[in-house]
Order: structure tokens, then C-alpha cells, then sequence
């Protein structure tokens, strides 16, 4: 698995770092949250929808990262999805920068500055102790790269 921040809880597995993300606090330019005095506060932001990328792991419990308690959110499978709610402006939420350049670009997603601005994310390749498999072993020969944020969509590029 492919996992963010400090890995799956319990132990019993092994880790390789594939690489790091900074992501930046994004809304629709014509989002309320634009209007407000920055850098935008909890209070500022708890009664706006979060668009967030529902958890694909299957046996582990589920993680949220930079929610408040209570604050409405919007669940989508995947960050292209996420990337696209934003930009149309459904809600807020942070976003990697690798992602999102040509949107920042264009001006269709605008950044805003927040109190408490998310730290850049590590992600591990993480596999079962004692696993010996064949895909595990392809994995583990190529990780002489990092593959983040390589692996992640790009929306669109920057104006040409």
C-alpha cells in the first residue's frame, strides 16, 4: 500500500519513504472564504463544506487529516475528483502543489493563507512483514526514485 503521514497503526508491516508533498489551502476565486480577512481562522472555516478524499484502505480504520469536528464535508474517490469540486467551487480544502500549478495559474483555484497551514506530507510504500511476493519484489527494485509526486495527476499545466 501506498500510505501518507505516519503509516497504518499496529505495526507488523515495513516502509520505504517514495517521497513528500506541500500543498497549499485552495478555493474557487469566487468562493466566500476569499472575502475574509486572511490568514483564515477554525471559526472561519467550520461552517463551510471540506471537500475530502475518502480513504481507500480497506482494513485499517478510517484517517482524517485537517477536519474540524462537525464541519460539513463532501467525500470523493479520488484527488482529480477533489481538484474539480474546488474549482467549481463546492467547498475548500488543502491541496498538493504539484496538482494544481496550471489552475493556480489560471486563476481557477486561488490560495489563501490559513492559521494553521498543513505541514508537507510524507508517503511510504508499505507492505506486510514477511511478505515475499512477486509484485513486492518488482516494487521494491524500483525505488531507487522517488515515485511522489510523480504518481499524482496533473489537472491541467501552467498558461502557455
Amino acid at each position: 500500500m501506498i500510505a501518507a503521514g505516519e503509516g497504518p497503526a499496529g505495526g507488523g508491516y515495513q516502509a520505504v519513504n517514495v517521497g513528500s508533498l506541500d500543498f497549499a489551502f485552495c478555493v474557487a476565486p469566487t468562493h466566500p472564504l476569499t472575502r475574509l480577512d486572511q490568514p483564515l481562522q477554525r471559526g472561519d472555516l467550520i461552517h463551510c463544506n471540506a471537500i475530502v478524499v475518502g480513504d481507500s484502505a480497506r482494513t485499517s480504520s478510517d484517517r482524517t487529516v485537517g477536519l474540524l469536528a462537525g464541519q460539513p464535508r463532501i467525500a470523493v474517490p479520488s484527488m482529480a475528483a477533489k481538484i474539480a469540486c474546488q474549482v467549481e467551487g463546492l467547498g475548500h480544502g488543502h491541496l498538493p502543489r504539484a496538482c494544481i500549478a496550471g489552475e493556480l495559474a489560471r486563476g481557477s483555484l486561488v490560495e489563501l493563507a490559513t492559521e494553521e497551514p498543513r505541514a508537507p506530507e510524507t508517503f511510504w510504500l508499505a507492505w506486510k512483514t514477511g511478505s515475499e511476493g512477486r509484485a513486492l519484489r518488482w516494487w521494491r527494485d524500483r525505488l531507487d526514485r522517488p515515485l511522489v509526486p510523480a504518481l499524482l495527476p496533473r489537472t491541467g499545466t501552467a498558461a502557455s
